[in-house]
């Protein structure tokens, strides 16, 4: 069945302030399936172009991220090419957060620590609003 209108109210109550929850960031991670990667990789981009306008990205955290060393980067053509995180940007086009959006291959068991040690500090953070993506929703 088809998994945006409850995705929607979701996203709806985080911007209209419904929810107690008032993120200055958003993270999303999706998974990779157009090409191979290991572990995680972060956009070159500023910004993503949506149906309804420009997204900008969090180029400050997206840099302590680049910076830490765990991630490579996206060429453009994948970035284009990738939709699992690009399906959820619409919805978090409105409010006054930043967005990161990172792509997620595959981790080996003896990194998943490392994986989670670097995320942990961000996501656990009261005013982060975390999305996974499985990818199994179609337009």
């Amino acid at each position: 069945s088809y998994s945006g209108p409850p995705a929607a109210w979701t996203y709806k109550s985080i911007s209209e302030g419904v929810s107690s929850l008032h993120p200055k960031r958003v993270f999303i991670l999706g998974p990779s399936h157009h090409v191979y990667i290991d572990g995680r990789a972060l956009s070159r981009c500023h910004e993503y172009a949506t149906p309804l306008g420009n997204l900008s990205l969090d180029l400050e955290i997206i840099s302590e991220f680049r910076n830490a060393g765990s991630f490579s980067d996206m060429d453009l053509e994948t970035d284009e090419a990738e939709h699992s995180n690009e399906m959820l940007l619409p919805y978090v086009q409105e409010g006054r957060h930043k967005n990161l959006a990172f792509l997620v291959g595959a981790i080996e068991k003896e990194n998943e620590k490392a994986f989670e040690k670097l995320f942990a500090p961000f996501l656990a953070r009261d005013d982060a609003f975390r999305v996974v993506s499985s990818d199994f929703c179609r337009w």
